[in-house]
């Protein structure tokens, strides 16, 4: 893990440039039966994924960092870092605890290349 300064906050970030580290992500987004309309929700995938990357990213204005507790903790430096992504979506049948809509995000942590600092979190079994 490497730690980044931005706007006078410390972060912790796991994937980075500097720990050689990448990303493999899989991408499950619930919705509620019969909403899976090819006209009105297929455009809108592409802004959900965008809004996601944003968010597991370092922010690039403080207005984007959320009060809390120090260091923040971010998934990637960029979302340049993500080497493999699959988007799915599901139809959820049910709500989930209250929500008409959920997202579940499996991720492995990948080295491009290996390094002392960089074998303790990587995910031996994508090899």
């Amino acid at each position: 893990m490497a730690t980044f300064e931005r706007h006078g906050l410390d972060f912790v970030v796991v994937a980075s440039e500097r720990a050689s580290l990448f990303i493999r992500m899989d991408v499950h987004f619930y919705e509620p039966a019969g909403g899976l309309s090819v006209a009105s929700d297929v455009a809108d995938v592409d802004n959900r994924v965008k809004v996601l990357f944003d968010l597991l990213r370092l922010p690039d204005q403080p207005k984007h960092i959320p009060p809390g507790l120090q260091p923040h903790y971010c998934l990637m430096e960029d979302d340049r870092l993500i080497w493999e992504l699959t988007v799915k979506r599901h139809r959820l049948l049910r709500s989930f605890e209250g929500a008409e809509y959920a997202t579940r995000l499996d991720v492995s942590v990948l080295p491009s290349r290996g390094t002392m600092g960089n074998l303790s979190i990587v995910d031996t079994a994508v090899y």
